[in-house]
């Protein structure tokens, strides 16, 4: 299964955007799996602090893991270059 966003600016431009779009992930992913998530979350994004390694972001992921829906959360960036 492959899921793509375009954007046509129904997102906004910030941390908002990548956390809308992991939720409506998560949700298609746990419809398709029966109801049910897997314990670990694995996230692999490239090297941009201003979208994808900031306090709001790892705070979604600290949310994720606090409210049970994942046991861990492991984050990891693509080297640069």
């Amino acid at each position: 299964c492959i899921l793509a966003y375009l954007n046509s600016d129904q997102y906004p431009q910030d941390s908002n955007k990548t956390c809308s779009i992991l939720v409506d992930v998560l949700k298609f992913c746990q419809q398709k799996l029966g109801g049910k998530l897997p314990r670990k979350l694995y996230i692999q994004t490239d090297n941009c602090s201003k979208d994808l390694k900031n306090q709001f972001l790892l705070a979604f992921y600290w949310t994720l893991v606090e409210r049970n829906i994942f046991e861990e959360v492991i984050i990891s960036h693509m080297p640069v270059g």
